[in-house]
């Protein structure tokens, strides 16, 4: 019930401009209303003690988590970051308004430390495990080597852009691999790879898609893509073991 209060109460301060007037000589003038500008930065402020991840700079699902990992695992839902920030920006503009300059550093430092936290939470890639087939009629099947210009993992405008730093596992993990079993082209591990259906029909890609069932064959399960459980696992149903 003290959450809800306190969410209750917080909610005021989104309609912050309502509650506030700047008159021509720059003061703010509150408004009469049933609650005080006491209230509102309490609120705001237990709001924040309870709900904001001070270590991460995201907020939380509610106040029974210590920490906001993931969506899972205590932190709120990513549309739901945004809002808390927007409320973070309400109360940096309120403190101005007011001419506090103690606040205002506060919230302008951390509606900044927001920004970066759900930057560091949000804005990153996870590529790790991508493998690829073989590509038929090329005499040196290395590692990376998906696209014949520029490889998946390129830093200048690939998954490994940045030098991987938006990557979790860093740059090695965002390169494509073939395994070390020497990989296995797209025909030998596919009941048909390429499952064609009637050229111009507006519905020929989704012809035959069963082509792509894994092959029941000891090259098949003898594969690192087979064994790691690499792609859709409906593929490989019909693989005995």
């Amino acid at each position: 019930m003290k959450s809800k209060i306190l969410l209750a109460l917080t909610l005021l301060l989104g309609a912050s401009t309502t509650i506030w007037a700047v008159g021509n000589l720059g003061k703010a003038n509150q408004k009469k209303h049933a609650y005080t500008n006491e209230d509102v930065w309490a609120a705001y402020e237990g709001f924040n003690n309870t709900l904001l991840d001070s270590n991460k700079y995201i907020y939380k699902t509610n106040s029974s988590y210590p920490s906001a990992v993931d969506r899972g695992n205590g932190a709120a839902a990513i549309w739901c970051q945004p809002i808390y920030w927007d409320m973070a920006m309400n109360a940096y503009k309120l403190a101005k308004a007011q001419k506090d300059r103690k606040k205002t550093s506060y919230y302008k430092t951390l509606c900044e430390k927001i920004f970066a936290g759900n930057k560091a939470q949000y804005c990153q890639f996870d590529f790790d495990d991508n493998y690829s087939t073989l590509r038929p009629n090329v005499s040196s099947h290395k590692i990376d080597e998906l696209f014949t210009s520029y490889g998946f993992s390129a830093t200048n405008r690939g998954a490994a852009f940045n030098n991987g730093k938006q990557n979790v596992g860093g740059i090695e993990a965002t390169k494509i691999k073939i395994g070390e079993d020497g990989g296995i082209e797209a025909t030998d591990l596919f009941q048909n790879p390429i499952p064609l259906g009637k050229q111009g029909d507006k519905n020929m890609h989704q012809y035959k898609l069963d082509g792509f069932y894994y092959k029941n064959t000891d090259k098949v399960r003898n594969s690192e893509i087979y064994k790691k459980g690499i792609g859709d696992p409906r593929w490989s149903v019909n693989v005995m073991p």
